[in-house]
């Protein structure tokens, strides 16, 4: 990731890892009881040909002007306070305090259940998760990838292999998690409003084919998209009343802001995002709100339609107030969104496949 001349280095002395065998560092990330406790951690080497799990982050550096010191190896480092910030955040959500209360008289997590259907990106999160979070009821600390601490910048050999060296890690991480920064007023509103719209959007919506059997879904009719109209939808009552709504706020400011969340530094910075595109799972993480990176790419193929194309449902004046990408960025996204959708579909046909092949080799037995 490049790097402001001003950003404090690392002072750490590494042991030499051979990345051409597969060799990395990742950091070992101690337990802590609440979010605002330092990050205490030590440096490991482990091989990217182990079944080793591990979460690679990805942060601008911020102020670099403000630093943050953490522990590592016993020693006390400064880094850019937004990436220290990042790790505590990272830290809270995937290495949280033990409740007690959820844990049997072995230690092992009592199952839950929850009232009310899941959502595909939480149930797909938590499949995904479960292992590490094991692992770490166990006692087991994060494992966590960030180049500018597990790189020694100062080796002419690593950091000439850097992007590659990445591109490597991030295929094997668990998950890539990009970090967007603390919450604020917006951020919550417009991570549960963009989750909403991936739960409301069909889920082949895009796709060519999809087209020409579902025209009703794409402009100008967009039919899936009234289901939407809650969030634009201006309100019938006075303002003392609409003051005195409920959660106070205006049905038309979900649409606000998710343009004020999507202006966030992190996605209007093409480099990063196109180190994210090249991860197996990447994420988004604002404050502790979790937030996929197909929710961003179905997001970004909706708004390019909709100024592209006429619609019939979405108010003009909310088209023209959509949060516009750079256009390397779009560009990137949509290619990524294509990509990803078509290796879903592939992966359903095979699943379908091997499916139809078991049971027809179940009824063949049966007839022998």
């Amino acid at each position: 990731m490049p790097t402001s001349a001003n950003a404090p280095r690392p002072r750490l002395s590494y042991r030499r890892a051979n990345f051409g065998a597969g060799e990395f560092r990742l950091l070992e990330v101690q337990r802590a009881s609440n979010l605002d406790d330092r990050i205490v951690c030590r440096v490991i080497t482990a091989n990217l040909k182990d079944d080793i799990e591990f979460i690679a982050l990805s942060s601008l550096y911020g102020d670099t002007t403000i630093s943050e010191y953490i522990y590592i190896d016993n020693q006390r480092i400064p880094i850019p306070e937004n990436i220290a910030s990042g790790m505590r955040y990272v830290r809270a959500v995937f290495l949280p305090e033990p409740d007690n209360s959820k844990t049997d008289a072995n230690g092992k997590v009592k199952s839950e259940k929850k009232a009310g259907g899941t959502p595909r990106w939480l149930v797909h999160a938590l499949r995904l998760f479960r292992p590490m979070f094991d692992d770490h009821s166990q006692g087991r600390p994060l494992r966590i990838w960030f180049d500018a601490l597990c790189i020694d910048h100062n080796n002419a050999k690593e950091t000439q292999h850097q992007l590659v060296h990445m591109t490597q890690v991030y295929r094997k991480a668990k998950i890539v998690v990009g970090w967007l920064g603390p919450a604020d007023k917006d951020s919550d509103i417009a991570v549960d409003t963009i989750k909403v719209i991936n739960e409301i959007i069909p889920p082949n919506w895009g796709d060519e084919e999809d087209k020409k059997i579902n025209p009703q879904n794409y402009s100008p009719q967009h039919e899936w998209m009234k289901a939407l109209a809650q969030f634009w939808a201006e309100p019938d009552t006075t303002e003392e009343e609409e003051e005195a709504r409920k959660d106070g706020i205006p049905n038309n400011y979900h649409w606000i802001a998710c343009r004020q969340f999507l202006a966030r530094d992190y996605f209007n910075r093409h480099w990063i995002l196109t180190e994210m595109g090249r991860a197996k799972h990447p994420t988004f993480l604002a404050g502790t709100k979790i937030l996929g990176w197909k929710h961003i790419l179905r997001l970004t193929a909706l708004f390019q339609e909709l100024r592209d194309k006429p619609s019939n449902v979405v108010p003009p004046h909310l088209v023209t107030a959509l949060h516009q990408f750079p256009l390397g960025v779009v560009y990137d996204f949509l290619a990524d969104f294509d990509q990803r959708h078509k290796a879903e579909k592939l992966e359903r046909l095979q699943n379908t496949q091997r499916s139809d092949n078991t049971q027809f080799t179940s009824s063949s037995e049966t007839y022998t």
